[in-house]
């Protein structure tokens, strides 16, 4: 047996009610009417007349909506969209700090790397030479030359010999060499902090340490 469904038998049943009141209308109009019904009452009829306007009043409602209705569901669409952008472009926001993080990351490890390999290439004692409050160098004498690396303006740079100066790692916020004597040598240590952007949606303090001990010079 075939089922029916709910919206179907609901359609059958406002046909239905809508056939009975036709058939009301027509038998007060007289039409098939049996003999001993020949005039009815204007209650009767009034009220056959507002079961077929109540018919077609359900069966309108039921097939389209109101405009209120239209308005409130612009309005959830529109609330939808809005908190669907702002999740886009808060993980856009956050993609992009977070490679430009991975660079900061990067450039810094390998500009750590090349004074660790300069520190433990060096013959003689290391020395810092503070210029100003806002600029330090740090002397790494070879035996034909001497390395130096300086921190100034935000940057730290580095010269070998009497070539002019190549940054090596910007922007920086503080950078600070430090000897660091053990039992029978001196270590050094290099702490960088790096400038964070201004506009950062993550709590990431870019600190690095780097430490390193000159092989090549004489014992403590």
């Amino acid at each position: 047996m075939k089922s029916i469904s709910p919206a179907r038998q609901a359609g059958k049943m406002r046909s239905a009610d809508f056939q009975s009141a036709v058939s009301q209308i027509y038998n007060l109009r007289g039409t098939d009417m049996p003999a001993s019904r020949t005039i009815l009452a204007p209650a009767e009829r009034n009220s056959a007349i507002q079961q077929i306007t109540n018919v077609r009043y359900i069966s309108s409602r039921h097939a389209a909506y109101t405009l209120i209705e239209a308005l409130v569901y612009m309005s959830m669409l529109f609330v939808v969209m809005a908190l669907g952008y702002t999740a886009m472009y808060r993980s856009m926001d956050a993609s992009t700090g977070l490679r430009r993080n991975a660079v900061d990351i990067t450039r810094t490890l390998n500009a750590g790397e090349r004074w660790r390999e300069d520190v433990r290439r060096a013959t003689a004692p290391l020395r810092v030479e503070r210029v100003s409050e806002r600029e330090t160098l740090l002397h790494i004498p070879y035996k034909k030359l001497e390395v130096t690396y300086r921190f100034a303006s935000g940057a730290v740079s580095r010269r070998a010999g009497p070539p002019e100066w190549s940054v090596v790692l910007q922007p920086v916020r503080n950078s600070t060499f430090i000897s660091d004597p053990r039992q029978n040598v001196t270590a050094w240590k290099w702490e960088i902090e790096l400038q964070p952007p201004r506009k950062s949606l993550t709590r990431l303090h870019p600190l690095f340490t780097f430490l390193a001990v000159p092989t090549n010079a004489p014992a403590k």
